[in-house]
């Protein structure tokens, strides 16, 4: 379970940052006809293109509400779905690739209605390797009243990690958080960039911003030991 408390507050902490940046404005209705990615998490088969109906509620530009959309296969008929699966929809975009979490809220012969968090998070450019591990982590968020929660990892390399989600922490993509890794050789400190706050059924995902070299070296000899059977 994870454990909450307050924490005192830093001085502007968040500043040393660079999190991922919202599409701009014009591309909330350049979505409109645009192909999207469309891939479901979990799931082995191949992203499917699909395209935005141009009868959509689009969110303002700085609204963090939910929205709703419709796409329709292009070139191609839809896999079938039942309501209730998540889909992750991506694309290329100013600032880098773009990632929005939907969940299909209702299916027709050839479109699906979803209904999806605003905004976009960006799409972590891996650089690293992970493996999947299990170790303990302390998240505490970078904001005007810090909170701290332990949690597990998922999975770990140099560049960033997955851990087991933490509705507690309310998380959102682009925040600051500070991160504490217990590794076999001692704890590891970090600051770092949620790029997608988790479901249910999805971890969260977080790039590390801020992260000495010999640290992500420690890292990086971690995911070889856990990938060679040297460790658990």
């Amino acid at each position: 379970m994870a454990l909450l408390r307050p924490q005192a507050s830093a001085a502007d902490p968040a500043a040393l940052l660079h999190p991922p940046v919202p599409a701009p404005p014009d591309e909330v209705a350049d979505l409109v006809g645009w192909t999207l990615a469309a891939q479901m998490p979990g799931h082995d088969e191949a992203p499917v293109d699909v395209v935005v109906d141009d009868a959509w509620d689009r969110p303002a530009a700085a609204s963090t509400a939910p929205c709703s959309l419709r796409v329709r296969a292009a070139g191609a008929t839809l896999p079938e779905v039942a309501a209730g699966v998540e889909v992750d929809l991506s694309w290329a975009a100013l600032g880098g690739r773009q990632r929005l979490a939907a969940t299909v809220v209702e299916v027709a012969d050839d479109s699906w209605e979803l209904h999806a968090g605003w905004p976009p998070s960006r799409v972590q450019e891996r650089r690293y390797h992970r493996a999947e591990a299990r170790m303990a982590t302390w998240l505490t968020r970078l904001a005007a009243t810090p909170l701290t929660a332990l949690t597990r990892t998922v999975d770990l390399g140099a560049g960033g990690l997955a851990v087991e989600r933490l509705p507690a922490l309310g998380l959102v993509p682009g925040e600051a958080v500070a991160v504490v890794l217990v590794l076999p050789d001692g704890p590891l400190v970090a600051t770092a960039t949620v790029v997608d706050p988790g479901t249910p059924q999805r971890p969260a995902r977080i790039a590390f911003e801020l992260i000495t070299t010999a640290d992500q070296d420690r890292l990086m000899g971690l995911v070889h030991q856990v990938e060679h059977g040297r460790l658990w």
